[in-house]
């Protein structure tokens, strides 16, 4: 069984042996059944309380207090944690963040096209309406928050993990899906229209209003057995099959 994101950030700062929680963690990448974690050092330094273009971060942790403007180029993270940051409608361009957490923090409308996020996770954050199209987005995990509306158009994933988490007319319109779950999510009026997907576990989660659910055809999909009929019922709206009355015999 994998480590829970509440047992891996506890191991983080000493509640539980971070050694136990590596050696977890390698067997996982050796069966690559689940995402990666990130791998965070023990002991992080203070963020600066703003951030600048170009800027490289290693090892830090940000609060409350950071201030994000409303145009950021070529930010690049690595090993830090951000708790609580306000980046509502924040623009962040070429993005590169590598083994870093987000918690609480608030993501609504801010764009992250063509970001390149590689053991991310994303803890109780709101992301309504953020654009994530175009996005390399390999072993991401999405926890216990809201993205509705977000904009997933184009973006290449392998293991994207989102779980308890409102995915409402959430847009994945031609992007590429391996090995992804969608867990115990709302996914109404979830567009797959185009999608290229490659393995996707829907475990848990609504599935009558999905559309474009024709991508989910012969795409290594799995469900629990309560979603036969409304996963049945989807995937032949998405192949444009009609239930209906019978025509009148000739």
């Amino acid at each position: 069984m994998r480590p829970t994101v509440t047992a891996y950030l506890a191991g983080v700062i000493g509640l539980v042996p971070t050694a136990t929680l590596r050696n977890v963690s390698a067997r996982s990448r050796n069966q690559r059944l689940a995402p990666e974690w990130p791998d965070l050092p023990e002991e992080f330094d203070a963020a600066p309380n703003s951030i600048d273009s170009g800027a490289s971060w290693t090892g830090l942790v940000a609060d409350a207090s950071l201030q994000v403007p409303k145009v950021v180029f070529d930010l690049e993270m690595v090993e830090c944690v951000w708790r609580n940051v306000d980046v509502t409608a924040a623009t962040l361009k070429g993005l590169v963040c590598r083994d870093v957490v987000f918690e609480g923090c608030d993501f609504s409308g801010a764009v992250l096209e063509g970001a390149a996020v590689t053991r991310a996770q994303f803890i109780g954050c709101r992301l309504t309406g953020a654009a994530f199209s175009g996005a390399e987005l390999n072993d991401v995990v999405v926890e216990g928050g809201v993205a509705n509306l977000t904009n997933f158009r184009m973006s290449r994933s392998s293991f994207l993990w989102v779980q308890d988490t409102s995915l409402t007319d959430a847009d994945f319109y031609g992007a590429h899906l391996r090995r992804g779950a969608l867990l115990d999510c709302d996914l109404t009026g979830v567009n797959l229209s185009a999608a290229h997907i490659d393995g996707l576990c829907l475990h848990g989660s609504t599935l009558e209003s999905i559309r474009g659910a024709a991508a989910l055809a012969d795409a290594g999909v799995g469900i629990d057995a309560g979603q036969v009929v409304p996963f049945g019922v989807a995937l032949l709206g998405g192949m444009g099959v009609r239930v209906g009355d019978r025509p009148a015999r000739l």
